[in-house]
C-alpha cells in the first residue's frame, strides 16, 4: 500500500486506530517507514507512549487525544489516562518529534479550554484539532455529554493549525484524502465504510479514482463566501451529502438548520 501510494505522488500518511501502538505488527511498521518519501504521522490516545517508546519512533508527528483536563479528559477516557497523556506530550517532545493534538468538545470539558491552551502552549504543540463527535458508535450511548453546536462552536475556536475539514477550492471536504481500513477495503474516510470504492489488492489509484468528490456548488454551501475556507464541512455530520454541517455554520456566524 505504501509503494502504491508513494507511486501516487501521495504526501501524507495518517497511522490511526483503534490505538495503532497496540497492533502486532506495529514496530515492523515503524521500522520500514523511512524507505518511503512519505510524512507519517501517528495518532494515539498515548497510553503506551512512554520515553524509551517515543525514542524508537520513525514517525514524523504525533497527534495524542487531549479530550479535556484532568476531569473532562477521564469523563471519556477512564480514571489515571490525563497523567499518562502529559507523559506521553513529554515523551514525544524529548524524542524531538512534532507534537499535535486532537480534542472532542463535549460537556465535561466545557469550563477547561483557558488551562487546555495553557497546555498546548506550554508543549509548543504544532497542530491543535478541535471539532465536534459525529453521533456514531459509543458516542451515541452518552447523550448526556452533546453540547449545543453554538456552544461548541465557540470552543472550537481555540484551535489552530491545517489539516481541519481542509478541501481543494470549490470542493467538499475530503478531496486530499482516503481511508483504507483494517480490511484493506478503501474508502472517502473511515466514517464511510459502508461506502466501498475499492481494496488495496485490486489498486489504490484505482480505488482512489472511484471516490465521489461534491462540488460546492452542488450543495446548499453554494454561494456562501466562507465555503472555500470551510469546505462544506462534513458532509457526513451534514447528514447528506449535499446539505450544511450546521456545526461550522456556528462556526462561521453563518445561518442553517440545527440537527434535531
Amino acid at each position: 500500500m505504501l509503494s502504491q501510494f508513494s507511486a501516487m505522488q501521495g504526501l501524507r500518511v495518517l497511522v490511526s486506530g483503534g490505538e495503532p501502538t497496540v497492533y502486532r505488527h506495529f514496530q515492523f511498521l515503524n521500522e520500514i517507514i523511512d524507505q518511503y518519501p512519505l510524512r507519517f504521522v501517528l495518532l494515539t490516545n498515548g497510553f503506551t507512549l512512554n520515553a524509551p517508546f517515543a525514542k524508537r519512533l520513525k514517525f514524523h508527528e504525533v497527534q495524542i487525544s487531549l479530550d479535556g483536563m484532568k476531569r473532562g479528559h477521564e469523563v471519556i477516557r477512564g480514571e489515571g489516562t490525563f497523567a499518562r497523556v502529559l507523559q506521553a506530550m513529554e515523551s514525544v517532545k524529548s524524542a524531538g518529534l512534532d507534537l499535535s493534538v486532537a480534542t472532542m468538545v463535549h460537556r465535561g470539558n466545557l469550563s477547561e479550554w483557558d488551562e487546555m491552551q495553557a497546555l498546548v502552549e506550554r508543549y509548543d504543540v504544532k497542530e491543535w484539532n478541535i471539532d465536534y463527535p459525529c453521533v456514531r458508535g459509543r458516542w451515541e450511548l452518552h447523550p448526556d455529554l452533546f453540547v449545543d453546536e453554538r456552544i461548541a462552536a465557540e470552543c472550537m475556536k481555540y484551535g489552530f493549525g491545517g489539516s481541519y475539514h481542509g478541501t481543494d477550492h470549490g470542493w467538499t471536504c475530503g478531496r486530499h484524502l482516503a481511508a483504507v481500513l483494517p480490511s484493506g477495503d478503501v474508502c472517502r474516510c473511515a466514517l464511510y465504510s459502508d461506502v466501498v470504492v475499492g481494496h488495496v489488492n485490486t489498486g489504490l489509484r484505482k480505488a482512489w479514482q472511484r471516490v465521489q468528490h461534491i462540488p460546492i456548488s452542488e450543495t446548499a454551501c453554494n454561494g456562501c463566501v466562507h465555503a472555500d475556507e470551510c469546505g462544506g464541512g462534513c458532509r457526513y455530520r451534514a447528514g447528506d451529502a449535499h446539505a450544511k454541517d450546521s456545526v461550522m455554520c456556528a462556526l462561521f456566524s453563518t445561518d442553517a438548520p440545527s440537527h434535531p
